[in-house]
């Protein structure tokens, strides 16, 4: 089916985008530039240091161009501060990311289980992935952290395959377990306006975590099911209580729900014109069969009785 199909080639998107950024990930820490640049600024703590300047500016160098797939790349001291961020306004701030970051050694990138949860920064979904940086003798100093440009992710999944008829409207995301009640989209839905435009902007209320939280947080029977690891196609009322007809699919890689829906009125409406089509079709066939058995086997006039 058109749900099935756009499902398996949206899964080989994810997975193509995570093995980008991973292999992304350990270019740069094999990078023994970048790697001596991250010791020396850990280690030397100076900043007035040329040492640390000159590791501190090749940094800054190397990873001006951001890749698409990150949305910040920083490296923390082990006392989690921010020493070097490639958003600036992180330098010197405290990241507290014990139980969320995704904390792993460089063999075991593409065996990790990356954690989904909510900044305490932005109070927007994240995924971060953070590496130990090592001295000359394997001790941890310090760890080099990037985390994932899900908007990035999130624009992707949600771009309609060419081999989709416009008229068919087969939207496609992803979903994760936010907290143990809530699940949400990967970022927030850029279809959902956050405020009525018959409003005027001067009673526009400031943003906070509830309402931010009201675009990306959401539930279905659908996104329930893939959440516990399910997999299927079903009719189900979706996030915003709309009919649909869901193929859904949990993708154990990267802990999150792939959700691949289409609006069942347009589903029944195909139906009601396939079947219309056919009856036509089998009308018009049948047609002529009946009037030429008709004409050939017309009953003709009583034979007379056999005189006796």
């Amino acid at each position: 089916s058109m749900l099935t199909r756009v499902a398996n080639y949206k899964e080989k998107q994810v997975e193509q985008w995570f093995t980008t950024y991973k292999r992304d990930l350990i270019e740069d820490l094999q990078n023994p530039q970048v790697k001596q640049s991250a010791v020396t600024l850990l280690t030397t703590r100076i900043e007035s240091d040329d040492d640390y300047q000159n590791a501190y500016q090749f940094l800054v160098k190397h990873f001006a161009n951001q890749k698409q797939n990150r949305q910040d790349s920083f490296l923390l001291t082990q006392g989690g501060i921010v020493i070097f961020s490639t958003d600036t306004a992180q330098k010197g701030q405290y990241r507290p990311l014990q139980n969320t970051s995704t904390y792993f050694t460089l063999d075991e990138i593409f065996t990790i289980k990356p954690i989904f949860y909510q900044s305490s920064i932005t109070q927007k979904p994240e995924i971060t992935f953070i590496v130990p940086i090592l001295d000359d003798q394997e001790r941890r100093i310090g760890a080099f952290a990037t985390v994932l440009n899900l908007k990035n992710l999130d624009e992707m999944i949600r771009e309609p395959p060419e081999f989709v008829p416009e008229k068919e409207s087969v939207s496609s995301y992803l979903v994760g377990q936010l907290s143990r009640v809530d699940s949400a989209l990967i970022a927030p839905n850029p279809n959902v306006l956050r405020q009525d435009p018959s409003e005027s902007s001067l009673n526009e209320q400031p943003v906070t975590p509830t309402q931010s939280q009201a675009d990306f947080v959401v539930a279905s029977p659908g996104i329930n099911a893939v959440l516990q690891g399910q997999q299927g196609t079903f009719s189900y009322l979706d996030h915003r209580k709309e009919p649909v007809l869901g193929a859904y699919r949990w993708l154990p890689n990267h802990q999150l729900g792939l959700m691949v829906e289409i609006d069942q009125f347009l589903v029944f409406r195909d139906a009601r014109n396939r079947s219309r089509w056919i009856f036509l079709v089998g009308l018009a066939l049948n047609l002529p069969l009946a009037l030429l058995l008709v004409t050939v086997f017309k009953p003709g006039r009583s034979a007379p009785s056999p005189r006796n």
